[in-house]
């Protein structure tokens, strides 16, 4: 049969699923549109319906009847990132329980190219917008406040009542660790930072610098921060490799996130570091890469942060306002495994 095809050959009509699911036309409209005003037994059927009779919405045609495209565009910093590339697809999972598609664009944490990304999306007819920006300044989201378009930055505080957030107390999360690392006698810290001046890479430097002052205030423990070519696994090695390569060794190397752990413990193991007698690795998202290699690091709930953020947005969609948007601040969670356990 072909996709779209009826029981006859030819392509499915949204009668086709009405009549198979035995409810209304409107109901299945519904389904397509609002699926939560629809009941779960009904929105089964008729999902049920769709799938046996390779039903496909046609979604441009919806649009131009509605003028609207239901569509949610997606734009994050690093796709190659396990961490950006799960949320990604919990967005858009999330996206699609509530009737929308997405469209996904990364920005390599290029801010040009994030805001020519974010210019397409809009021509495009998005109707709303989810993204972790490579920036610190708002005025291009701000346009879109001024569009009627709603934004919410997930895994980034926002610093704008007008462009909505939900993300981890990255500072406190930071410090945390910090301490973690400190009560195994580490004497000796490196920060293994990422360029640029992404908002949550700048409070979490805050946060292991805080715990520093704060719980070692004798001047006894030495911290540096260097900054890698991209946080990430590559960016990672070659930051490690270029203070080994000056004998410089510390007793624990704090990485901006799980990528970039992965590449700082994959070097450090080619010089024979074992982990975590000789040093102590740690990292940041709690990734399919941390689990992998018992990284210590700290949780990001994704699944909760998308199904948020898509929330937020459809809601805002729905009562027509992008002027005043929500945002969540969640207690880090702190997950201690082998690479950091003496």
């Amino acid at each position: 049969m072909l996709r779209g095809a009826g029981d006859n050959g030819r392509r499915a009509t949204l009668a086709d699923v009405a009549a198979r699911a035995k409810v209304s036309l409107s109901t299945v409209s519904n389904v397509l549109n609002h699926p939560e005003i629809v009941g779960e037994e009904k929105r089964t059927a008729v999902r049920k319906a769709m799938k046996e009779l390779h039903y496909i919405p046609n979604l441009l045609a919806r649009g131009l009847k509605t003028g609207k495209a239901q569509v949610i565009g997606i734009v994050f910093y690093d796709l190659a990132n396990p961490f950006f590339a799960n949320m990604a697809q919990q967005v858009s999972r999330e996206a699609k329980e509530h009737g929308y598609t997405t469209i996904v664009m990364s920005t390599d944490q290029i801010f040009p190219l994030e805001k020519a990304h974010i210019e397409e999306l809009v021509q495009h007819g998005i109707e709303g917008l989810i993204l972790t920006s490579a920036g610190m300044k708002y005025d291009h989201l701000l346009v879109l406040a001024a569009l009627g378009i709603p934004t919410v930055l997930v895994a980034q505080q926002s610093q704008e009542f007008r462009v909505g957030s939900i993300s981890v107390d990255d500072k406190r999360a930071m410090s945390k660790i910090t301490q973690h690392i400190l009560a195994q006698q580490a004497k000796k810290l490196l920060f293994i930072d990422g360029p640029g001046t992404i908002p949550q890479h700048i409070e979490r430097y805050a946060g292991v610098r805080h715990a520093v002052e704060c719980f070692a205030p004798d001047g006894q423990i030495q911290l540096e921060r260097t900054i890698a070519d991209a946080p990430d696994a590559k960016g990672g090695y070659s930051a490690v490799k270029r203070k080994l390569k000056k004998d410089e060794v510390f007793d624990a190397y704090i990485c901006i996130n799980d990528f970039t752990a992965f590449g700082a413990i994959t070097c450090l193991r080619e010089y024979d570091f074992d982990i975590p007698q000789d040093v102590i690795v740690t990292g940041f998202d709690d990734s399919v890469v941390a689990d992998l290699i018992n990284l210590t690091t700290v949780a990001q709930p994704i699944e909760k942060m998308s199904r948020w953020a898509v929330k937020t947005i459809v809601s805002s969609i729905q009562q027509g306002s992008s002027e005043m948007m929500l945002h969540e601040l969640i207690e880090p969670e702190l997950k201690i495994r082998a690479s950091s356990s003496r």
